[in-house]
């Protein structure tokens, strides 16, 4: 064993045990990974926002799963603080990251939440952190009797080239391309091996 790449978002404590002992290259897909790739958050969150905001939408909420940000806000600091700059009115009891998408149901006990919190003042658009919470989002929408995209604009990240056997929700989607990751992250691995330092560390793609 020359090198590990794992995919998984989070190496396990063994893992980095392991290459560390092996003195081998761990690269990773994630925030967690001292070398690899990890996603530009900021980069979609200002597509997202470029395109629900072109739809004239002003009352934005967003929601992300935990597993992905466990004991973190970053995330939610991110999304508020790209929010000010483009002068948006922020609701922080909207921008949420606190669900798991194993346990079923939660995206929609979220998703209540933020709707029915107060009768008057309701989001007009919802930036989903993953396209995993759809169909959870598709039933919020038929058991609140909602209309999309006429009563709430809804978009989210996803995966380009998605299952051949999954059925993507109905909305705009801001894809990122797998295949590119796993070429970048390939490339890294090949000048690790090479016996050189992959310049720089971290790439950060849309």
């Amino acid at each position: 064993l020359q090198g590990v790449i794992d995919v998984s978002g989070r190496p396990s404590e063994e893992l980095t045990s392991i290459t560390q002992e092996q003195s081998i290259p761990l690269l990773g897909l994630g925030k967690y990974y001292e070398a690899g790739v990890d996603f530009n958050l900021e980069g979609f969150i200002r597509k997202a926002l470029t395109v629900v905001t072109s739809r004239g939408c002003r009352k934005i909420a967003f929601m992300a799963a935990q597993y992905l940000h466990p004991g973190e806000t970053s995330d939610c600091d991110t999304v508020i603080r790209v929010m000010h700059e483009l002068n948006l009115p922020v609701n922080e009891s909207w921008i949420r990251t606190e669900w798991h998408t194993s346990y079923q149901g939660a995206g929609w006990d979220t998703f209540r939440q933020i709707w029915f919190s107060s009768d008057k003042n309701k989001p007009d658009a919802l930036i989903l952190g993953s396209a995993a919470f759809g169909w959870d989002l598709q039933l919020a929408l038929r058991d609140t009797q909602l209309r999309y995209p006429h009563d709430l604009m809804i978009v989210s990240a996803a995966d380009k080239g998605l299952s051949p056997t999954y059925t993507p929700p109905p909305w705009p989607r801001v894809e990122a391309n797998q295949a590119r990751l796993m070429s970048i992250l390939a490339e890294m691995m090949h000048e690790c091996l090479s016996g050189k330092e992959p310049i720089p560390r971290k790439q950060y793609v849309d």
